[in-house]
């Protein structure tokens, strides 16, 4: 069964158009700029291995206080992604997917 033409959209002042939230291109947050953090050096990690080590169950937020300039999710991030996978592969905090 062939489908009946859409009907044409009825035309709105632009004072109108302009209270209506949903007409709005949504506007990006401005791009940040590339910015890099400070690289962790053999002595983070191994500090990162002895804080995760003297706790039972880590807890990252409490472990990432004692590293300035990081948060959580970096620290949570770099033991996952590369302490824990360099302890597995050759037992040292070097080696792993990606070593600094």
């Amino acid at each position: 069964m062939p489908r009946a033409p859409k009907a044409k959209a009825i035309a709105t002042s632009s004072a109108e158009e302009d209270t209506k939230p949903y007409n709005r291109t949504p506007s990006a947050p401005p791009a940040s700029p590339g910015k890099k953090g400070k690289t962790w050096t053999k002595a983070d990690k191994i500090k990162l291995l002895l804080e995760v080590i003297g706790s039972q169950k880590p807890d990252f937020d409490m472990i990432s206080t004692k590293f300035e300039g990081r948060t959580r999710s970096q620290v949570y991030d770099q033991w996952r992604q590369q302490v824990l996978p360099g302890i597995k592969a050759t037992g040292s905090v070097e080696g792993g997917k990606a070593s600094e």
